[in-house]
């Protein structure tokens, strides 16, 4: 998106100072008198370089408008830049504060449970299933495997759960000697 609406905004611009009347009175006519006869890619390249400068909010300076219709776009496309920029950023934000979130209840989790079991004095064994269960239910709870589960038949469901989970039962202290056989 950010690389369409860049290159977009950079062949708009280059568009308005070629047609403008007097080529000197345009943001780029300003630095390159014949800019038009330059060629394209000049006109896309210092377009280009407005255009990414604006848009990182950098703005040098050394490019600016020099005509009204110019100033007008200039004040679009920095209010567009502002909104695509928080959109990304919230975008981004949200992904990141999303996967904290689930750590940071499993992690509160993990700990309640090495709280308690050293409060009541549990065994090694005791308190490695409880640990192996908070982890195995975080880990299956993004899979949201009851939805999926569901409407298959219980054989079926039987065997995708020995396929899942049975690396993990066996290295339960309840089942280690009875499921290597």
């Amino acid at each position: 998106v950010t690389v369409l609406v860049v290159h977009s905004a950079a062949c708009f611009y280059y568009w308005l100072a070629f047609q403008y009347k007097i080529p000197v009175e345009t943001w780029i006519g300003h630095h390159q008198e014949n800019f038009k006869e330059k060629g394209v890619w000049v006109g896309y390249t210092y377009s280009m370089y407005w255009s990414i400068v604006t848009l990182t909010t950098v703005g040098y300076g050394d490019l600016y408008s020099k005509n009204t219709g110019e100033k007008t776009f200039n004040i679009f496309y920095m209010l567009f830049n502002m909104g695509l920029t928080a959109y990304i950023i919230g975008n981004m934000t949200n992904l990141i504060v999303h996967g904290a979130v689930r750590t940071s209840i499993m992690r509160d989790a993990i700990n309640e449970i090495l709280q308690y079991a050293s409060k009541n004095r549990l065994p090694e064994g005791l308190k490695e299933q409880m640990l192996t269960h908070v982890q195995l239910k975080y880990r299956t709870a993004e899979l949201q495997q009851e939805k999926v589960l569901e409407d298959l038949p219980k054989a079926i469901r039987s065997s995708i759960a020995q396929h899942l989970f049975r690396k993990t039962l066996e290295d339960t202290y309840l089942f280690r000697n009875h499921l290597a056989k």
